[in-house]
């Protein structure tokens, strides 16, 4: 669950930086030199704090849908009776609802737009 409210505010406090942002696609025509058309495509980049990347996915259309996918794949899977221990490695299960993933949302110009704290 990404959440965009009373979230840690020092990096220190995550686990990585997930970056979500706008890329385009341009698709050019060689013979007349000249771009025929754009494709806008969000992507994403998830971080480690020492800065080395650990995954990244890319080809949506919507910020929307790169958001899903890394609620999908990072958030804390809950039970009613607690962590799924089938997909936490054993020791970590305290860790994944202390230390939240930070999530840093850029516009089309590449300007932040939200921060936000993925648990």
């Amino acid at each position: 669950m990404i959440v965009y409210e009373n979230i840690p505010e020092k990096v220190s406090e995550y686990r990585g930086t997930i970056e979500v942002y706008e890329d385009e696609i341009l698709q050019v025509d060689l013979d007349a030199k000249s771009v025929v058309a754009r494709h806008p495509e969000w992507r994403w980049r998830c971080k480690s704090r020492n800065g080395q990347i650990l995954a990244q996915g890319e080809g949506y259309r919507r910020r929307s849908g790169a958001l899903n996918a890394i609620d999908t794949q990072y958030a804390a899977r809950l039970k009613v009776g607690g962590i799924n221990y089938d997909v936490v490695p054993r020791g970590q299960e305290r860790q994944m609802l202390v230390c939240p993933w930070r999530v840093v949302i850029l516009d089309r110009h590449g300007d932040i737009d939200k921060i936000g704290a993925l648990y």
